[in-house]
Formats: structure tokens, sequence, C-alpha cells
């Protein structure tokens, strides 16, 4: 039996995207081996005028060097409307400490309020890099 096989019955739903990278955000690696990786995801509001906003909003933060921004992707195809980000943190201490700093940094504040009316829906999720991963 194949290890997809087995897997399938572990599966409970799936989603899947076309993702493009963002113009002003190419790819890269961490710049630290191991530790965590946070995948963020924002749903905007379809029509509105939110790439600029977003963007000053996310090279803020990334400036502010609370993580390592690793790559911002827009969707192309699957649910519109929708940008991804991938962050990496030391370890989740470091992600806590971080996000609580900047929040209070003015920069991050006043590019946030420009961005959050466009912003319908977020999520974040924790990953772990499987042994095969180049994201060791």
């Amino acid at each position: 039996m194949s290890t997809l096989n087995k897997l399938l019955p572990t599966i409970e739903h799936q989603e899947n995207a076309l993702l493009l990278p963002m113009p002003w955000s190419p790819l890269k690696y961490p710049d630290t081996p191991g530790g965590r990786y946070e995948l963020r995801s924002y749903r905007m509001t379809p029509g509105a005028p939110w790439q600029e906003p977003f963007r000053k909003t996310i090279q803020a933060r990334a400036a502010f060097r609370y993580a390592d921004l690793l790559g911002v992707w827009s969707s192309e195809f699957g649910e519109l409307n929708r940008v991804y980000m991938l962050w990496h943190h030391q370890d989740l201490d470091q992600r806590m400490l971080g996000r609580a700093r900047a929040a209070q940094d003015a920069a991050i504040v006043a590019a946030s309020r420009e961005s959050a009316p466009n912003l319908v829906h977020q999520w974040s999720k924790i990953l772990l890099p499987s042994s095969f991963s180049p994201m060791q």
C-alpha cells in the first residue's frame, strides 16, 4: 500500500490555490536554520484598493525584524482576494514577544490602520518543516 493510500483516511478537508508572488516580495530562505514557521492568510475586500496599504503594512512589519518575512503571495485560482505570507521565527516565544513589541511601534500601527478597512478575514497557522523540506 502506498503512503498516499495510508494517509487518505486521515484527510478531512483539502483546499487548493494557485499563488503568485507579490512583485515586491521575492521568496527567500530563513537567515538561521530551525525555528518555526507561521503561515498567515488575509482575505481582502473584493474590488477595494487594498494592495498598496497592505504592502505598506507588511513592509513595516518586515523592517521591524521581529521575524523573517520569507514571502508574500496572492491567489490567482482558488479563493480569490486572498493573500498569504510566510514568516520564520526562532521559536514561539520570540513570535509572541515580537508581535507584542510590533503592536507598540508607531509605523506598524499607522500602516495597519490604513490597511485594516480592507480586511475581511484572517487566519494564522504554525508550521513545522518535514524532514525533507528545504526550509529546515
